[in-house]
């Protein structure tokens, strides 16, 4: 976040800028809720959710959604509460093109991508590979 400051009739425009500290503990900020998906817990992302500057879409550089985090996991009542609060359930990720149920399916949640599925999940889906969730999961070892 930068504020804009400065004169005008001369050309220039100063930037004032977080303070190193400032940037570290935004960018703390933002991978905490992942930390929280990791962990399973459901009442710090409900937390995260109420605030009116989230969003159930945040992702990584890698296009990792907190969907992607929660299927990896095998969350599944994190997976329904992402999807509620509007995350995009057939996301993809940057580098392969993997949906949730990619991943969700290549750590062996079918449990979970049940939901997944029943909530819209896209069980033909293909990565960048031309794999299904399926194909995926089993390449991985889950049969």
């Amino acid at each position: 976040v930068s504020i804009f400051t400065g004169n005008m009739s001369n050309g220039r425009v100063g930037v004032n800028s977080m303070t190193r500290q400032q940037r570290h503990n935004s960018i703390k900020q933002e991978e905490q809720i992942f930390i929280y998906i990791r962990e399973n817990r459901v009442d710090k992302v409900i937390e995260y959710l109420k605030n009116e500057n989230s969003t159930p879409q945040k992702s990584r550089w890698s296009g990792w959604t907190l969907l992607h985090r929660a299927a990896e996991r095998g969350h599944t009542q994190l997976c329904q509460l992402l999807i509620s609060n509007g995350a995009k359930i057939n996301a993809r990720t940057a580098m392969g093109w993997y949906t949730p149920m990619h991943i969700c399916l290549a750590n062996g949640w079918v449990d979970t991508a049940e939901v997944l599925v029943n909530l819209g999940g896209d069980l033909y889906a293909k990565s960048k590979h031309g794999e299904t969730p399926a194909q995926y999961g089993i390449k991985r070892g889950f049969r």
